[in-house]
């Protein structure tokens, strides 16, 4: 019984993370990559402020963890790793997802997702070592 659980558990947490991903990309600005100004990060002052902090690390912790999965099974690995990593907390964040997305292979699989739901498309950002 305890295996299936896990099972139920996982191919839950695989749509889930997968519908939470696609919401995620359809949400972003088409200029959120190519902005010079790095995003201020902004300290939360009181408990409910930290806790959707962390919230929002757990989930994007859960999305990142999902999308290395995908990369083995069916799914959009690379796209759920984009994306755990652009919930997440960490120095040099922006940074790397500017350089995850510069591939043309993650850019054009994110601008299908978006044509899809009549989305215009990101904005290309500048290569990685601009």
């Amino acid at each position: 019984m305890f295996y299936v659980w896990c099972t139920v558990a996982a191919v839950l947490s695989f749509f889930v993370s997968l519908a939470a991903c696609g919401y995620i990309l359809l949400r972003l600005p088409t200029n959120y990559f190519v902005e010079h100004s790095k995003p201020k990060l902004a300290w939360p002052t009181d408990a409910a402020g930290w806790a959707l902090r962390i919230g929002k690390n757990v989930v994007g912790a859960a999305i990142l963890t999902a999308g290395v999965v995908m990369l083995f099974t069916p799914g959009q690995g690379i796209l759920a790793i984009l994306l755990g990593l652009m919930l997440i907390d960490f120095p040099g964040k922006h940074a790397l997802v500017r350089r995850l997305l510069s591939s043309g292979k993650v850019l054009a699989a994110a601008n299908r997702w978006r044509a899809k739901f009549d989305k215009p498309p990101l904005e290309a950002p500048p290569h990685a070592g601009a």
